[in-house]
């Protein structure tokens, strides 16, 4: 007979008096959003439980998920970050919105500058795709407005969970520069992938596309 073990924990923490503690509440209209990690990681895991995944493929993934996001909280607090959260099993576009919806603005999303592993389409061709991925897309297709064109891979990699995944830091434009001189000092990535606009019908908006 089969066993099947499971493993399960939460973690609870306090706030030093006096930190600055920042929410997914709080972001303005004219802020800019920046990502510190790819998207896709969850891809790539669904992959390699379907042994599909090649083994530079394991490396590239296991290498992201492996780098922390301590270096890039230390780094948002050299600058007026107004809201944070990181990337985890709703997705890009889940987290996003929970921003957007806390902040009771909405977000405009760029596309073509979101980062992604490298082949997280042919692995998506190849059907590597988590039940996950389906809840969020499920959860979350109507609270995003896609702009016209876009691909159903593309869709699918904006609602996949990372494990690993990295920040979604808010700053306002003015403090863009120097929070991505920050966070290189420290070599870690960071991508400008959206702004933050006046509510709009749904809580993200999305333009351009990947390719």
């Amino acid at each position: 007979m089969k066993v099947t073990h499971k493993y399960g924990l939460s973690v609870t923490g306090k706030i030093p008096i006096g930190e600055r503690f920042i929410t997914k509440k709080g972001a303005c209209v004219g802020d800019v959003v920046v990502l510190t990690k790819p998207i896709g990681i969850g891809i790539y895991t669904t992959a390699i439980d379907q042994k599909v995944a090649s083994k530079e493929q394991q490396e590239v993934v296991v290498t992201e998920m492996l780098k922390l996001n301590k270096d890039a909280s230390l780094a948002m607090r050299h600058v007026q970050t107004h809201a944070c959260t990181d990337v985890t099993g709703f997705g890009l576009l889940g987290h996003l919105c929970e921003i957007a919806e806390n902040s009771q603005v909405s977000i405009e999303l760029d596309l073509q500058n979101i980062p992604y592993l490298q082949d997280v389409f042919s692995l998506l061709k190849e059907g590597a795709s988590s039940e996950g991925m389906y809840n969020n897309l499920s959860t979350y297709k109507s609270k995003v407005h896609y702009t016209e064109g876009i691909t159903s891979e593309e869709e699918l990699l904006l609602h996949d969970p990372q494990t690993s995944g990295g920040l979604l830091i808010v700053v306002p434009q003015d403090q863009v520069d120097e929070l991505l001189a920050k966070l290189s000092k420290k070599d870690t990535s960071g991508y400008v992938i959206g702004r933050i606009t006046e509510k709009t019908d749904v809580p993200i908006l999305t333009k351009d596309s990947f390719l």
